[in-house]
């Protein structure tokens, strides 16, 4: 399904940009959130992929934590590792006193919760909050095949919003695990043959929703300004889940041809196919880049060196790809560069 990589690659991309444009001042990147929104959705809707097909669990928790962390772990201790040696360099590095309790919060991928999460290097926070997730993926599952998805989601939500707001954990990151339960839910609608699921895709204009959401989410986030965005995103990002689910179901249903065309051509497919990479490690290599070669001059000028350096950074995270993430994917996995024409979706094939 290449359209997945295709919208992986767009949030990354943003990402990308909102930590080295965002210096210059243009106001488009100044939502990095949303994008992480994005990536916290693909991920539910992906994982819940095989429960919604098959209408069971299949493998094993055991097996599926083995590949999640087979996944996962490598390339991000290697980004790590890549951050500690680059941490003098970049603006988030945390006062030489917190330095050890930092890094052994990031060892332990618990910096989500402690004071730090933004200090070594801003991105891997959501690392920390995407593994905690893994560890409710079998409830989460099991809701949904017990009760449907609809409800699953609703209860996940309201669960998460309730952890950020009143758990002592005071972690501004717990509804994500609502956000993730959307996307899980929208693999059900998209892909299930369960009754309510069949009846919710075929009876909604998924692509006509899509793009009603969009441009609500576009004029409603110019008019709060990224400072107060920040201080409700909790609620925010809820419709920013709502739009990204929404997408992927119109991809899967029938008239969602053009939309899955767009984000299935070749060049976007590809850069998909190693978003991880660019996320992990867009940071320290930006923080490099600007300590050797800082950004100066008029405002124009500086937003040119910023736009040149993003190759840069894409073309260290396809060799950091190449040997530290891609030998732990899955068998068979394509080389971006060998991605050719996308994947007829499943209910094409159907």
């Amino acid at each position: 399904m290449d359209h997945l990589d295709g919208l992986r690659a767009i949030a990354a991309i943003y990402v990308m940009c909102a930590h080295g444009l965002s210096e210059q001042r243009l106001a488009i990147f100044s939502y990095a959130h949303a994008a992480v929104t994005v990536f916290i959705v693909l991920s539910g809707f992906c994982l819940m992929l095989p429960v919604a097909r098959s209408g069971d669990q299949k493998g094993g928790i055991i097996a599926f934590f083995i590949r999640r962390g087979r996944r996962i772990l490598p390339p991000y201790y290697a980004a790590f590792a890549l951050c500690i040696a680059a941490a003098p360099l970049a603006a988030q590095a945390p006062p030489a006193r917190d330095f050890p309790r930092s890094f052994a919060e990031h060892l332990f991928l618990t910096h989500d919760f402690g004071p730090f999460p933004y200090a070594i290097s801003a991105p891997l926070w959501s690392v920390a909050v995407e593994w905690h997730i893994y560890l409710i993926f079998p409830v989460l599952a099991w809701a949904a095949l017990r009760w449907g998805p609809i409800k699953m989601a609703a209860g996940a939500l309201l669960l998460s919003l309730a952890a950020e707001h009143w758990s002592p954990l005071k972690s501004p990151s717990m509804h994500y695990y609502g956000d993730f339960a959307i996307g899980a839910a929208g693999a059900f609608i998209a892909y299930s043959q369960e009754t309510l699921s069949r009846s919710i895709r075929n009876q909604t204009r998924w692509p006509i929703f899509a793009g009603l959401i969009a441009v609500a989410m576009g004029v409603s986030l110019t008019a709060l300004g990224a400072e107060r965005y920040e201080t409700i995103r909790d609620i925010v990002d809820l419709p920013i889940s709502l739009m990204t689910v929404a997408v992927l179901i119109a991809c899967a249903v029938p008239g969602g041809e053009r939309c899955r065309r767009i984000l299935s051509r070749t060049w976007l497919a590809g850069l998909g196919s190693f978003s991880y990479s660019i996320y992990l490690i867009h940071a320290p290599v930006l923080a490099v880049i600007h300590h050797f070669a800082p950004i100066s001059g008029t405002e124009t000028a500086a937003t040119v060196v910023g736009i040149l350096e993003l190759p840069i950074v894409v073309a260290a995270a396809f060799v950091f790809y190449w040997i530290f993430e891609r030998p732990f994917t899955v068998k068979g996995a394509r080389s971006p560069a060998l991605k050719t024409a996308s994947l007829t979706s499943a209910s094409d094939r159907r």
